[in-house]
């Protein structure tokens, strides 16, 4: 179920410059996996983090794990036969990408950092490959901001059209993470005919979209429709 190199963000500064520093408390207190690393004048301070629960961990939240921010991909709460129970937490390095599967025990303790969730609009990919930087506008500054792909990879990016509504996490200004809607409408470019004899039951068919995305749909779907899709999957949801 659960399953490079330094860049820029919004900001300008490079990822592999970024360094976490947590608010000081004594060891015997610190949860578990939050030792803080020695501070550094003009980096981020994360004193906004509070301490959580493992089992109350979700989905899209950010938190300190072995003194670096990690953001928290999928969680999965697992009851053995025997022993106690815990949690499967799926978590991304913001700092250098990486992603790791841990197991926190139900009674661990994590700091979630509070990062600033700004709803953005999606303009163009200033680099015109389909690999970015994506530019973003805030829907109540106007302000536009570039977004690298490690940021937003390519499983996202492919399901950007302009206009795409989107909420991007942010903190002291850099961008963390996007979400996207749960539907997206696309419209179908390229995909063969329904063939004689095809019933909605029958086996879905490859489809490309208008950013460039392949996704199966059903037989009756045809080019020029649209359709809505869950960018998380790729799933098709039905005809927009």
């Amino acid at each position: 179920m659960l399953p490079g190199p330094a860049t820029t963000r919004g900001g300008g500064e490079p990822i592999g410059s970024l360094r976490y520093h947590l608010p000081s408390r004594s060891d015997s207190l610190a949860p578990r996996g939050t030792d803080p690393p020695i501070a550094h004048a003009g980096e981020p301070d994360w004193n906004s983090s509070m301490p959580t629960k493992a089992t109350d961990v979700k989905k899209g939240q950010f938190i300190i794990w072995e003194g670096q921010l990690h953001q928290i991909l999928d969680t999965e709460h697992v009851k053995p036969g025997k022993g106690p129970a815990y949690v499967q937490a799926k978590m991304k390095n913001v700092k250098v990408g990486g992603i790791k599967i841990n197991r926190l025990n139900s009674d661990d303790r994590l700091e979630e950092v509070n990062v600033d969730r700004r709803s953005m609009q999606f303009l163009y990919d200033s680099g015109g490959r389909g690999d970015g930087p994506f530019v973003f506008m805030d829907d109540e500054t106007y302000d536009q901001t570039e977004i690298e792909n490690d940021v937003i990879p390519k499983e996202q990016s492919q399901w950007l059209k302009e206009n795409t509504e989107c909420v991007v996490s942010m903190f002291d200004g850099k961008p963390l993470s996007v979400a996207l809607p749960a539907s997206i409408e696309l419209t179908v470019t390229d995909t063969a005919p329904q063939a004689k004899g095809a019933t909605a039951s029958n086996q879905n068919k490859e489809a490309f979209v208008e950013t460039g995305a392949r996704i199966r749909v059903p037989p009756f779907i045809e080019n020029g429709q649209a359709v809505k899709v869950n960018p998380e999957t790729g799933e098709y949801l039905g005809k927009a």
